[in-house]
């Protein structure tokens, strides 16, 4: 949802390409975008890897009698890193891509910048600092952190916490009513409530 967000309010005007490397399950996160943003094709890159079971792409992909090499896979990223691709991850940091390499190993080769998205309840300090943490012991460029979620009465105090205990800024805070779900609601409610201090947009035109 992080991701919609960022390309229905920015995709056309800074020309963002959404991609999704690794997919698992039926469902197509690269699908369920291009329903929300109504961008055209130019504006998505289909993903590499797409295992049908719901799983870590290492057990997913052994299902299929598939392990997916790193170096062809570390490769293709490289060519995206540093230019206008949004570059999703899949199912977290620590989540193995093969029986070797984690996701943040792919990322510590590759040294792309990240933004790490967290959630905004209970629980949330600890995943996140943790998060964080892993990504500056392996030298991985953090552009900030952004909170998806149900604002609760936490929200203020866990943002204020894991600032102050990583160093690292939030860029926002955000979450979309399970009621919007036709495109141009979708764009209207980002439009209106999205990246407002324009925080999201000034590390993503940095890294362009």
């Amino acid at each position: 949802m992080f991701s919609a967000l960022v390309m229905a309010c920015y995709g056309s005007e800074l020309n963002l390409v959404y991609w999704k490397p690794i997919q698992t399950g039926q469902d197509s996160d690269t699908t369920k975008l291009k329903k929300l943003t109504g961008l055209p094709e130019i504006h998505f890159r289909e993903s590499l890897y797409h295992f049908a079971y719901p799983a870590a792409p290492h057990y997913a992909g052994c299902l299929e009698g598939i392990q997916i090499d790193t170096d062809i896979f570390s490769q293709n990223l490289l060519k995206f890193a540093n230019s206008n691709h949004i570059i999703e991850g899949v199912g977290g940091l620590n989540v193995p891509v093969n029986d070797s390499k984690l996701v943040i190993d792919i990322l510590a080769i590759l040294k792309m910048p990240v933004i790490l998205v967290v959630s905004p309840g209970l629980g949330t300090i600890n995943h996140s600092l943790l998060s964080l943490e892993a990504l500056q012991n392996r030298n991985i460029p953090i552009l900030g952190f952004y909170v998806y979620g149900r604002k609760n009465d936490l929200l203020e105090n866990n943002i204020h916490t894991i600032q102050i205990f990583s160093g690292v800024t939030c860029l926002g805070s955000l979450d979309v009513p399970v009621s919007i779900q036709a495109s141009e609601d979708f764009v209207l409610f980002t439009k209106e409530n999205f990246d407002s201090e324009g925080r999201v947009k000034k590390v993503l035109t940095r890294e362009l």
